[in-house]
């Protein structure tokens, strides 16, 4: 797997020359005090933990006193837990979006990847916490989590088995995870993210790890 991604091709791909908009970047703070806490703890909890972060601070960055947040979250763990479930749904509807628009396995499955990218490099703080924080989350609903990861994941898996029956199911589940692996890595990476074209380059490697 490693050496598929490492051997995609990308040139000639006529990509644009618009860099990817990214966390950090100047834009709009939302008005709403509870979306303004979720964003900010969402960035907060990506860049240095969950544990190392106080709900006194999150407020601090809205403009909050603790008091003031724990009438939006009873806890750290409802704070967490509700920036969870926004990423998990905004996952799903993006599937449900790219299963809708396509008539085969193989249309499917190049709009969930393109879904999914679109995702992760506009949502770069929401990827943090999914990929990070996850066991920090209250049980039992850290289970949930897991299971709709894991339903997520599967349609993926379906997707490619159906696209390419000649593959094992170890074959298919290594690509399938190579893929996800390199879109994050390359969402979280800010240098990376500023790069022109990077959507069509990372939409290239994927296409080449999944069906190469």
């Amino acid at each position: 797997m490693a050496l598929r991604v490492c051997e995609a091709r990308i040139d000639g791909c006529g990509v644009h020359e618009e860099p990817v908009a990214g966390r950090g970047e100047t834009g709009l703070p939302p008005r709403a005090r509870r979306e303004a806490l979720l964003a900010v703890a969402a960035r907060l909890f990506g860049d240095r933990g969950y544990q190392s972060v106080t709900m006194e601070e999150v407020g601090a960055e809205v403009g909050m006193t603790g008091t003031g947040v724990y009438r939006h979250f009873a806890t750290k763990g409802d704070l967490l837990s509700a920036i969870v479930a926004r990423a998990t749904e905004s996952l799903q509807l993006g599937l449900s979006r790219a299963l809708s628009a396509a008539t085969t396995p193989a249309a499917g499955l190049d709009n969930v990847v393109a879904a999914y990218i679109d995702f992760a490099m506009a949502h770069t703080d929401l990827v943090n916490v999914l990929l990070a924080e996850v066991m920090n989350v209250p049980q039992p609903y850290r289970h949930r989590i897991r299971r709709a990861e894991h339903d997520y994941v599967a349609e993926w898996v379906c997707l490619l088995a159906a696209t390419h029956p000649e593959l094992d199911r170890t074959t298919v589940l290594f690509r399938v995870h190579a893929v996800l692996t390199v879109i994050n890595d390359v969402a979280r990476t800010p240098h990376l993210r500023g790069q022109p074209g990077l959507v069509d380059k990372v939409r290239l490697v994927a296409a080449a790890v999944l069906h190469g």
